[in-house]
Order: C-alpha cells, then sequence, then structure tokens
C-alpha cells in the first residue's frame, strides 16, 4: 500500500471512529479527532523519541533522521490535521446554532499552509526510500 493510501486510511478510520462516538456517546467530533489525529501520533512520538537519538533502538548508527524532526511531519500534524478538527469543530458549531466562518477560514489557511509541505516531504521521503 502506497504511503499516502496508508494516510488517507488512517485519517480515514479516525473520522469514522468519530462519527461513531458522536453517534453512540455524543462525544465532540472534533475532540475525538484531536485525540486521534494529533494526540496519539504526538504522543507516540515523545514517548519513543529517545528511540530515535544515535544509538537508539530505531536508529543504532545513528544515520537517519526521525519524522518528528523534520518539517513536513510537524505541517502534517499541525496544519492539516489541524485543519480537519477545526472544519469538525465548525460544523459541529453550525448544527448547534452558531454558524462562524472564522473557523473556516482559519481551517482554509492552515490547510492551503500545511498540503505543500506535508506533499514535498513525502515526494522527498518516497524519492530517497527508491
Amino acid at each position: 500500500m502506497s504511503y499516502f493510501r496508508r494516510y488517507l486510511a488512517i485519517i480515514g478510520v479516525g473520522v469514522a471512529v468519530a462519527a461513531g462516538l458522536r453517534i453512540a456517546l455524543g462525544v465532540p467530533t472534533w475532540i475525538t479527532l484531536g485525540v486521534l489525529l494529533i494526540g496519539w501520533p504526538l504522543g507516540g512520538s515523545l514517548i519513543t523519541a529517545d528511540d530515535d537519538w544515535p544509538g537508539g533502538w530505531s536508529n543504532p548508527d545513528g544515520s537517519s533522521v526521525p519524522d518528528w524532526r523534520r518539517l513536513w511531519w510537524w505541517a502534517d500534524l499541525l496544519l492539516v490535521r489541524g485543519a480537519l478538527v477545526v472544519v469538525a469543530f465548525a460544523i459541529e458549531e453550525t448544527f448547534g446554532g452558531h454558524f462562524s466562518p472564522v473557523p473556516l477560514a482559519a481551517a482554509a489557511l492552515m490547510f492551503g499552509l500545511g498540503i505543500p509541505l506535508l506533499l514535498r516531504g513525502i515526494r522527498r521521503e518516497v524519492t530517497h526510500a527508491v
């Protein structure tokens, strides 16, 4: 499975879980998306950061640079996935009767800034991996 398809599958599963929790338990979708799409990868990277240092489990010879030390990873996490969380928040607020274009404008800006960085990073990773 290509990187991009796997990425879309992860996002899709997160959205499905968030929608399911919203329907079943009333948990706001944007909170679930924030935890699954931003909090989980960030927490996992923080917990395993020592493995990525030179001499660590994932980097015994110190030659590889972990994803969390690359700009595209942060652009994906905070801007692209963050935009999805903001859009979910705006949708929930609209259903609650409080429409505001500000979150949607912020999400568009976040997405517009994040996507080029993410795609450039993915292209670079795929090119170097071959």
